[in-house]
């Protein structure tokens, strides 16, 4: 295989696609989020899988090995995560934040256009973010005064921050596929 990566590396990634691993694939940008991914998975002692986080660049370098018994989740927006998954139709699409599947790939992505035009559609997002964050993923506060306060901030700094934002979109994001469509996309692959 060519490419940066010396033999020993090269052979990991080869037994990984050969041993049907899931694989998170995320450019440098997102692989905070895709390291979120992996830690939400293992933590479910329900699902023995085994995962890695590839960059674009093993993905393409092992491409020809994986077979249909890897799973593939896309995060980003990049152009060849785009190339890749091009024909996956969204499953689902609230605040900008998209994912969908086919067959045993997924791609989670932020629509770049998309933009928070009003104070209280932004609002409604944070709410939305918090209500996954505690409802269903069981992450509790000390204070709901400091929520309180923690959500009033993040819209003020949300507002002026498009940064920002597309940070709390994409753990939102990641955050409401595990929770609502991983274990389906895993179980109807």
């Amino acid at each position: 295989m060519a490419g940066i990566f010396s033999g020993e590396q090269s052979n990991i990634f080869e037994q990984q696609a050969n041993e049907g691993f899931l694989i998170i694939a995320a450019d440098k940008r997102h692989e905070k989020h895709a390291d979120y991914l992996l830690q939400l998975i293992s933590q479910d002692k329900d699902m023995p899988i085994k995962a890695a986080i590839w960059n674009g660049k093993i993905y393409k370098d092992t491409k020809a090995k994986l077979t249909q018994k890897n799973y593939i989740i896309f995060i980003g927006d990049d152009n060849w995560i785009e190339n890749e998954t091009g024909t996956i139709s969204n499953k689902y699409n609230k605040y900008g934040m998209k994912y969908g599947w086919i067959g045993t790939r997924a791609r989670l992505y932020v629509d770049p256009s998309f933009l928070f035009i009003n104070p209280a559609t932004y609002k409604n997002f944070i709410n939305y973010a918090y209500g996954i964050k505690h409802n269903k993923l069981g992450m509790h506060g000390t204070s709901s005064d400091n929520e309180i306060i923690n959500v009033l901030d993040d819209i003020k700094r949300g507002i002026n921050d498009w940064l920002y934002t597309r940070e709390l979109q994409y753990k939102c994001l990641v955050s409401v596929f595990y929770v609502e469509a991983f274990k389906h996309f895993i179980d109807k692959a």
